[in-house]
């Protein structure tokens, strides 16, 4: 099931009968490019759609919705050159939103409907629908940042940039080619339109018809106009009061001479003439008078209408002969049959041929889809403990002979799988005959099977012989008889089949491919080109060739399939078989994963012998933890370097990073920070993503012996991107401080302060007091100087107290921070102390800080 959110411009709130304009049908998401349209007083309501007597709706004021998305689009069209890919398309989506918008979109609410989509959590809705409003209302204040400091990066902290398909970068996630920048889901909900489709147009409040080439095919004259219907190609139309058709040359086909007129359905419309209704086909021929008090069609190609004759409906056909008299309160159509409920009585159900199913609920009844031409109606009903089921035509007439414990259409078979007293059998309906006798204790039907040639189908049969072969489709018949102890479906033409206790593949002809003496049954899902199947035979494995040879797997080839692919279902023998191909690489790897986790649950003297056999059979990652054992265990230092450096000379990334670490903190040698450098170098480019972090760490805390900002820069951001966020932030902030790149660092600052940072409160409030990439405001540097210092973050404090005594209303705060800031030390707060009490006389809390300056 898809589960979609709905986006409606409405005029009232919670109603379903107001003025509406259905926009986007999406998802699972209100796209991020669309949140502006909920920018403007937004808040949960009821619903309208689904249970109205529930609040877990979403609205907000339409007009300062599309205002604020307005100013979204024009931020993004000033940074094109930034955020995007395509600008042309871009500016073409652009004009497409806002002509719908601004000519289209005027009621006076926005609502998103995500009902089905908090239907997939037990929790409760309007919960959901409280925190999805939470999270718009987040991506809509980290929008109105970006604009506000005229920086773009700033959007990459939006709420669901961090999505996999956007990977943290809002650029990525804008330029998205399925959401065409916002298109695609605002516009999913109106009419498909192709480039060549006429446009209706308006003047002066009269419509009319405008080709693609811009030429006016009917001048404004009507005072409406429907859209076409794609099945007759024809659009409704009002003049002087009066409904006609049109088409898309612009051609009146039909007068304008009708009182009401409504879409075709097929190759009929409903029209309503004196306050009755009738049909017409599309010549505007009358085929039905107007004789109804209401009528609409039951499906979409017009082949049965339901009419009202005052309070009671019945169903004609476009001729106006009655198909079901009219005696029923209510019709509907379910798929391909029919409920109509009469005036007294139980609802009754009719095939799609409008022939009596009988007082059935819905849910007793099941359509089976025989071909493209014809439906089977299976019916169920209790009896005592179980459910009988039948089958009846589309005349109601029985396809079986009787009832049934399960009935199911097979139709790679062409014919009915039956279970009647716990036992299978197959049934032909074409012909009324028994395939098979319900005498089976399974038959089970197997896909993938159909030869091209002939279309023909096979399942599986057990009796209390054996296993059997048998054919279905045009030909039915044996293809063997049942004699096996077990038959299984290999791929498309053979069949694994155990004969005595022994394997063999047999072809969808019964002749044998591979005669039965394996151990274990052949599989076919890890095979390579040129290969049929593993075969498991004296304890080993083989890869059986399409000429039929079998050639030994190779021992990585077995290892890499054990250890792969043992958890899908391969069984203990063919495990077996494949552990002993392996040979000692299985044997190595088994004993470092028993070695690995007796280490992980601290029992070192299992682990011990067990990483030691290990590495003698030629596992090289057992080096690796033998290392780390003896530096856990034994605080053998020099003898954990001994076994890191032989497993990274055979290549082992955590080894490399093992090195790194030992050479930083001088553990079994002397500390040797370019080794280090070079080790977790090293383990970066064999793929040890944590090392990016330790690396960049240790090159900025030893600049620029180790290696320049570029260099630290470059492994801050690989750390970034591979998941340690928290940690780099406040560095790639100060980095591209340096590099004088403010909008970056701006950036990273706030994502280290939303996660209570003090050190980029900080440095933030010191780019908001210098207008350092950004117009300087005190207020925001306020904001975050008194943060970054009621964290404790020192260096903050002069800052601060310099800001606090620019005002006289906070001066005395000031010289608070200031006192601080020379308690802690920070440079330049005992100079600017000395400075103010040269200007100032020594009283007060002034006075109290010389006091403290001259101790």
């Amino acid at each position: 099931m898809s589960h979609r959110m709905y986006l409606y411009n409405k005029a009232e709130i919670g109603s379903s009968a107001d003025a509406c304009l259905p926009l986007m049908e999406w998802g699972y998401e209100l796209p991020l490019l669309l949140q502006p349209l909920f920018a403007q007083a937004p808040f949960v309501g009821r619903n309208c759609y689904n249970d109205p007597g529930s609040e877990e709706g979403l609205y907000a004021e339409a007009p300062g919705g599309i205002a604020a998305l307005r100013a979204f689009y024009d931020f993004i069209e000033r940074h094109a050159g930034q955020l995007l890919t395509d600008v042309e398309a871009f500016r073409e989506a652009r004009r497409k939103i806002f002509q719908l918008l601004d000519e289209q979109a005027g009621h006076a609410w926005f609502h998103l409907d995500a009902w089905d989509v908090f239907n997939m959590s037990d929790e409760d809705r309007r919960a959901q629908a409280e925190a999805l409003l939470d999270e718009i209302e987040r991506a809509n204040a980290c929008i109105r940042e970006a604009i506000a400091n005229d920086n773009p990066l700033l959007l990459d902290a939006c709420p669901g940039v961090d999505a996999p398909w956007a990977a943290g970068s809002f650029r990525t996630l804008l330029n998205l080619a399925n959401y065409d920048y916002g298109w695609a889901p605002l516009g999913s909900l109106l009419p498909h339109r192709d480039e060549d489709e006429p446009q209706i147009f308006c003047e002066n409040e009269l419509f009319g018809l405008r080709g693609a080439n811009g030429q006016v095919l009917i001048a404004p004259r009507y005072q409406a106009f429907y859209e076409f219907d794609w099945d007759s190609g024809l659009a409704c139309v009002q003049q002087g009061g009066r409904f006609g058709y049109v088409d898309r040359q612009g051609r009146e086909v039909i007068a304008c001479q009708f009182e009401d007129a409504y879409d075709f359905s097929g190759a009929h419309a409903l029209i309503a003439e004196g306050g009755k209704f009738g049909l017409i086909d599309r010549q505007g021929q009358v085929t039905v008078p107007c004789q109804f008090d209401g009528g609409e069609p039951l499906d979409h190609d017009g082949t049965c209408w339901s009419v009202q004759q005052g309070e009671i409906w019945g169903v004609i056909d476009p001729a106006g002969n009655w198909l079901l008299p009219a005696q029923y309160r209510q019709i509907q159509a379910h798929g391909s049959c029919y409920a109509a409920k009469p005036e007294k009585g139980p609802q009754q159900l009719f095939t799609r041929r409008f022939h009596a199913l009988g007082a059935i609920g819905l849910d007793k009844v099941d359509i089976a889809y025989l071909d493209e031409a014809h439906n089977a109606y299976v019916i169920r009903r209790r009896d005592g403990k179980q459910w009988l089921y039948r089958a009846l035509d589309e005349l109601g007439q029985p396809l079986l002979p009787g009832e049934y414990q399960s009935l199911k259409y097979q139709h790679d078979l062409q014919a009915w799988l039956v279970r009647d007293q716990r036992l299978y059998g197959l049934y032909r309906h074409s012909d009324r005959q028994w395939l098979l006798p319900c005498a089976h204790a399974r038959l089970v039907p197997q896909e993938n099977t159909s030869r091209e040639d002939d279309g023909t189908s096979y399942c599986t049969v057990q009796d209390e012989r054996g296993w059997g072969l048998y054919r279905g489709g045009a030909r039915p018949g044996w293809v063997v008889e049942p004699r096996f102890e077990r038959l299984e479906h290999l791929n498309q033409r053979y069949f694994n089949a155990c004969l005595e206790g022994r394997w063999g593949i047999l072809d969808t002809g019964g002749e044998w491919l591979r005669q039965p003496f394996d151990q274990a049954r052949a599989e076919y899902r890890f095979v390579r080109d040129g290969e049929l199947a593993l075969v498991f035979h004296d304890g080993r494995t083989w890869a059986l060739q399409s000429d039929g040879e079998c050639l030994p797997l190779a021992a990585e080839r077995a290892l890499e399939t054990v250890d792969r692919y043992a958890q899908f279902g391969l069984d203990d023998m063919q495990q077996a078989c494949l552990q002993a191909s392996a040979g000692d690489l299985w044997q190595a790897l088994d004993c470092h994963r028993r070695g690995l986790a007796a280490y992980e649950a601290g029992d070192y003297a299992t682990a011990r012998p067990l990483l030691l056999r290990a590495v003698e059979l030629g596992n090289d990652d057992a080096l690796n933890d033998l290392g780390c054992l003896l530096q856990n265990a034994d605080q053998d230092d020099r003898g954990a370097l001994a076994y890191f450096h032989r497993a990274s000379d055979a290549g082992s990334a955590l080894a490399a990073r093992n090195l790194g670490y030992c050479y930083q903190h001088g553990q079994g040698a002397e500390a040797d920070l370019v080794k280090a450098r070079d080790y977790f170098l090293l383990a970066t480019e064999r793929g040890h993503r944590p090392a990016h972090l330790e690396l960049a760490a240790l090159l900025l805390d030893h600049q620029p012996e180790l290696g320049d900002l570029d260099l630290t820069l470059e492994h801050y951001l690989a750390a970034w991107r591979h998941g340690d966020k928290d940690e780099s932030a406040s560095c790639l902030g100060w980095l591209y401080e340096q590099r004088e790149d403010y909008a970056q660092a701006q950036r990273y600052y706030l994502h280290a302060s939303a996660r209570g940072d003090a050190y980029a409160d900080w440095r933030l409030g010191r780019l908001h007091l210098h207008g350092l990439g950004m117009p300087a405001n005190p207020h925001k540097a306020l904001e975050y100087l008194r943060s970054a210092s009621e964290r404790e973050c020192e260096n903050a404090y002069l800052d601060l107290a310099e800001l606090l005594l620019d005002e006289e209303a906070t001066q005395e705060e000031g010289l608070s921070w200031l006192q601080k800031a020379v308690d802690a030390e920070v440079a330049g707060a005992r100079e600017l102390a000395e400075q103010l009490l040269k200007q100032r006389n020594g009283a007060g809390l002034l006075g109290r800080l010389l006091g403290r300056l001259r101790q």
